[in-house]
């Protein structure tokens, strides 16, 4: 939990040719499709293909992205690693926009006799 004495650290404007280049590349298509919509495209991209399987709806991910990021209104995102379980995809997110300063990690001791 944040304590009263932690500084909000003002994050600078970064012009384009600075940013890299997935994030100008990066795409975020507005508006996202209809629940339903999502699902029919799904079943039909992984129809034949024998479970379990996983996938990443990056359209998804880069659109929570940039709600993520206009909520902040400037504050800094670290992105929580448990939630991302995938390497490139949390790598892309941070190189997305300054606005995401790294992750939020957490390290659980091991329980008794799993050593």
């Amino acid at each position: 939990m944040p304590t009263t004495d932690e500084k909000q650290t003002p994050l600078s404007p970064v012009d384009d040719a600075a940013r890299p280049r997935s994030a100008i590349d990066t795409p975020t298509p507005l508006p996202l499709p209809a629940p339903l919509e999502a699902y029919e495209r799904f079943e039909s991209v992984f129809d034949g293909r024998q479970p379990p399987f996983a996938f990443v709806d990056l359209d998804a991910v880069w659109a929570n992205a940039s709600d993520l990021l206009r909520r902040s209104r400037g504050k800094p995102i670290r992105i929580v690693s448990k939630s991302i379980r995938s390497r490139p995809v949390l790598e892309r997110l941070l190189d997305l926009d300054p606005g995401f300063q790294g992750t939020l990690t957490f390290a659980l001791p091991e329980p008794p006799g799993r050593r």
